[in-house]
């Protein structure tokens, strides 16, 4: 097929879409709480070329994905250790979601600090970015 480069750049963009980053948003702060949505995506893409004879050509690309809503962290400012930190799933109770409550209970503070470096880095970032003011 003559233009692939359509192809090339849609897979290109579905590479990006497909990083840890969009599962885990950015943290929200709440004043007295930082709260993470989590989310899961599944995307689908598909695509065809043929020729027929007479040198006739033909093609054409689908794709088609979601993103669903399925849980908060919430982390509280001034309770520390693993008191602080509270997962609240927005699904129905399942196996996999109370497998996940448990898990949470022991990594508690390794995620905490975990979101303290992300919110560090973030307003670095923007400290960075911003130009500076002139009087």
């Amino acid at each position: 097929m003559k233009d692939d480069g359509v192809l090339q750049a849609t897979a290109c963009q579905v590479e990006k879409l497909l990083s840890p980053g969009h599962v885990v948003g950015e943290p929200i702060d709440l004043a007295d709480r930082v709260v993470v949505p989590v989310v899961e995506f599944g995307f689908g893409f598909g695509a065809v070329e043929g020729k027929q004879k007479e040198d006739r050509e033909g093609g054409g690309s689908a794709g088609g994905g979601g993103i669903t809503p399925v849980a908060l962290l919430v982390v509280e400012k001034g309770v520390k250790g693993a008191d602080g930190i509270r997962i609240f799933t927005l699904r129905k109770e399942e196996p996999l979601a109370q497998l996940v409550s448990v898990i949470s209970e022991k990594l508690a503070p390794q995620v905490s600090e975990t979101i303290r470096s992300l919110v560090a880095a973030k307003e670095k970032e923007e400290r960075r970015e911003k130009p500076p003011e002139t009087v």
